[in-house]
């Protein structure tokens, strides 16, 4: 009787492992005939992304990160050894490979995974779904409703940052009202340096020595880094993706893990790798084709922007500085001076240029105050000021003695929005002309800033400063 019931347990395995191996084949063979592995989407899953001198390869040089041998270079054999092992047993575990929990295919690579039971509608019944409760527990930590692409405005003070930085805002379905942002989380891709000079930094940049990688923090880390740390504007272009669709993304970051790519500062950065990770979302966007031979991160704004029906709404964070500096714009002459004597005297009670009866231009040289400590102790949150404590706490003080509003500042300066700029690559001529000489100007290159209205990048302080190459002559022209 025993031998009868070991007998009849291995039977049932052996033709569980026979179905098993049958609907591989058959899925194998059902991938070939719908040419899956040519198909944009499986490509961009695998970091396939076409430049011009990256051609029929991944951008990841990790072998890990493929199952096949040739995965890196052939995207058929990677999907067939993919699919092989979506059928591997529970217990069967790669142990050098990272993460080091749930390492069953379907756990490691859930995008690939959801993409292929998606596009080859796999019949549950004959392929046995791993709990993978790593990735369980992303999905209901994170909590993710929407997206938003975010554009960081350049930042003239460190070479990585002139040209603006992007990454993507997790927003969350259960936000409470008040303060949502401090609850999303932030996805972005950027270089991992140390403390290079300016030359080793453009070196390194412009050939690809840097390793780059995939990074989620809170989304206030952001705010504190960008918005008071370094006075950058953020823009938020909130993206109209289902559900389904962020899945699918939010999956491809576990694909990815801590996977590294190299960095290359004028194409394989923040702005070209976000894009692909939308083509993965929705292989219906085009937007990594528009690059043939740089894209920078306003340029990247720009693409989404022109993308039909993919941007939903905008929302723009001002910084400490532009706050501070729209604040300053509203104060005539006699508020700019009470605004001196405060901070020269550290307190409120300074103010003397403005009448204690005037409350609207009290109110206005307050908030410059305000603003202006602020920017200059890079205030977040519960952060505590540390140079200008008796002169806030003074002007609170003050401030809230006057029950009046404060000035609305401008919610959405379209003007300013990197949307609304100037590509990279500008050609363009000028003439100029006086009683002896003619000049003719023709210029060419790539510039990142502009101070000609209404196309205004957003740095700070509108810097004119850029990457340029002119070439003029001049040509004589005598006198009639």
């Amino acid at each position: 009787m025993r031998f009868c019931w070991v007998f009849a347990a291995l039977l049932s395995t052996v033709s569980h492992l026979a179905m098993s191996s049958s609907y591989q084949e058959e899925l194998i063979f059902l991938a070939k005939e719908k040419k899956v592995a040519q198909e944009k989407q499986w490509q961009r899953l695998l970091f396939y992304i076409p430049l011009w001198y990256k051609t029929n390869q991944s951008l990841v040089f990790n072998e890990k990160f493929f199952l096949a041998k040739d995965g890196r270079t052939n995207p058929e054999a990677e999907l067939e050894q993919t699919l092989a092992g979506f059928f591997q047993p529970d217990d069967q575990r790669d142990f050098s490979v990272e993460p080091p929990a749930n390492r069953h295919p379907q756990c490691r690579f859930p995008a690939r995974f959801y993409y292929l039971s998606q596009k080859l509608n796999f019949d549950f019944e004959r392929i046995k779904k791993v709990q993978c409760e790593r990735l369980e527990a992303f999905e209901r930590d994170l909590g993710v409703g929407s997206i938003s692409y975010v554009f960081s405005a350049g930042h003239l003070g460190s070479p990585a940052s002139m040209m603006g930085h992007t990454f993507l805002r997790l927003h969350r379905k259960d936000a409470r009202k008040g303060n949502p942002a401090m609850l999303d989380h932030a996805i972005g891709f950027s270089a991992i340096t140390q403390n290079e000079s300016f030359v080793t930094y453009a070196l390194f940049g412009i050939f690809g020595g840097f390793p780059g990688r995939f990074t989620l923090v809170p989304y206030y880390y952001k705010i504190q880094e960008y918005n008071n740390g370094e006075s950058r504007d953020l823009w938020e272009y909130e993206l109209n993706l289902s559900e389904e669709q962020l899945r699918l993304l939010l999956y491809t970051i576990i694909d990815i893990g801590s996977n590294e790519i190299p960095y290359f500062y004028l194409d394989v950065n923040c702005a070209s790798l976000l894009l692909a990770l939308l083509e993965i979302a929705n292989p219906d966007l085009n937007l990594t084709n528009d690059f043939a031979w740089w894209i920078v991160p306003a340029d990247s704004v720009r693409t989404i922007y022109k993308a039909e029906g993919l941007v939903k709404k905008m929302h723009f964070r001002a910084s400490s500085f532009t706050r501070y500096r729209e604040r300053f714009a509203l104060l005539d002459s006699d508020e700019k001076q009470c605004l001196d004597e405060m901070v020269s005297s550290n307190s409120a009670n300074a103010c003397h240029a403005v009448p204690s009866n005037d409350s609207g231009g009290r109110i206005r040289a307050y908030d410059a105050a305000l603003e202006l400590v602020d920017y200059r102790e890079k205030l977040l949150g519960d952060r505590k000021p540390i140079h200008y404590v008796e002169l806030r706490n003074s002007v609170l003080s003050a401030r809230s003695q006057i029950r009046e509003p404060s000035t609305r500042l401008e919610s959405f300066p379209e003007s300013r929005a990197p949307h609304s700029g100037h590509n990279l690559a500008r050609v363009g001529l000028t003439t100029a002309a006086s009683e002896s000489r003619g000049l003719v100007s023709v210029f060419s290159g790539a510039q990142f800033s502009t101070t000609s209205p209404p196309q205004e990048l957003a740095i700070p302080m509108n810097s004119k400063s850029g990457f340029s190459i002119f070439k003029a002559f001049t040509h004589s022209r005598k006198k009639p």
